[in-house]
């Protein structure tokens, strides 16, 4: 078990010791202050799993190593996970389908707004003003009103 947000600093101390491991990685769409993009995160945060016989290397060259907040363990015994587990978990990781970012929402298509002043108000997407807001075009109060709305706020309908 690794310390928050250290992966990638042990999985590089795993590689310099030469001892295989495991710590599977998947691509997903997050949005940060409106802003939609792809960003490949850990499938198991905090977690590195790593095939080693404490025959040959001391329990201690991974209890201590930088990044590391302990080993999962049972009973004092570290947790041993099957290798068909392993196997299956390689099998899913690598025929997974990269996921590529969504196309822009088409001019003219129908949107719902989902949040702040307009929450679930169906609307018309008229076009992206900049990266974070969109211009939409509103049936507000029997007559239609653009405004510009940002992007977390638009759903497609």
């Amino acid at each position: 078990m690794t310390r928050p947000r250290q992966e990638g600093r042990v999985v590089s101390h795993l590689q310099r010791l030469q001892l295989p491991y495991r710590a599977p990685e998947w691509v997903c769409e997050r949005f940060t202050r409106g802003r939609r993009h792809m960003r490949t995160e850990w499938l198991f945060p905090r977690y590195v799993f790593v095939c080693v016989d404490f025959a040959c290397t001391p329990f201690n060259h991974l209890k201590y190593l930088a990044g590391v907040s302990g080993v999962v363990r049972r009973e004092h015994a570290p947790i041993i996970v099957a290798e068909s587990l392993i196997e299956s978990l390689d099998r899913a990781t690598c025929d997974a389908p990269q996921r590529k970012p969504q196309p822009a929402i088409e001019p003219g298509a129908a949107i719902r707004l989902n949040g702040g002043a307009y929450h679930d108000v169906p609307a018309v997407f008229l076009e992206a003003h900049g990266e974070a807001r969109s211009r939409v075009l509103l049936s507000w109060l029997g007559r239609d009103v653009e405004a510009q709305i940002d992007n977390c706020y638009l759903s497609v309908a």
